[in-house]
């Protein structure tokens, strides 16, 4: 629902290549394949990590919509430890996320884009920076950096704080600047 709304916003920015998080899946369909037919884009992948917790029979995923040809397109689940927590819907248990890698040529240089999906911490009340939450950061910043050279990096890390320094550490270096929000 609202696929043309988004795609007609889209459309305003001309971009040359679109992250995408929380996409949906099902009979064969993706939101990121329709958004790119609405946008008129050649090239999109989708990567499927868990059923939707939002509408049945559906897949979650992510994807990443490009005007350039997709190469060494990889996905990889990060580690789910399966937080529990008591919802109004009932138990709640943490469902995979990943990390989409997949590289361009833009003017011929070879450009490394990654989108990711982190597991939610806040809601299972777990401390994004704690002890508990270490082993997800770890995996996380352990797949970001095999991914290198990370010329985009983007991505929902459901982390509220203004930078992701403390949060993922390791994958700031030199090379690797942060856009602030």
């Amino acid at each position: 629902d609202g696929l043309e709304h988004i795609a007609d916003s889209l459309k305003e920015f001309d971009a040359d290549v679109i992250t995408l998080q929380e996409t949906h899946a099902a009979d064969g369909m993706s939101h990121p394949e329709v958004l790119a037919e609405l946008l008129g884009y050649d090239y999109w992948t989708n990567d499927e990590y868990a059923d939707s917790h939002v509408e049945d029979g559906f897949r979650l995923g992510q994807g990443i919509i490009s005007k350039y040809p997709i190469k060494n397109h990889s996905f990889s689940l990060f580690h789910n430890p399966h937080y529990q927590a008591e919802w109004e819907e009932g138990l709640v248990t943490s469902h995979d996320k990943g990390l989409t890698s997949v590289e361009v040529t833009i003017d011929d240089r070879a450009v490394r884009l990654m989108t990711l999906h982190a597991i939610p911490f806040r809601p299972f009340d777990i401390d994004p920076l704690s002890k508990e939450a270490q082993p997800v950061r770890e995996d996380m910043q352990s797949k970001i950096k095999n991914s290198e050279p990370v010329m985009l990096l983007q991505g929902d890390f459901n982390y509220d704080e203004k930078t992701l320094k403390l949060f993922l550490p390791d994958i700031f270096e030199p090379e690797l600047q942060e856009a602030l929000q």
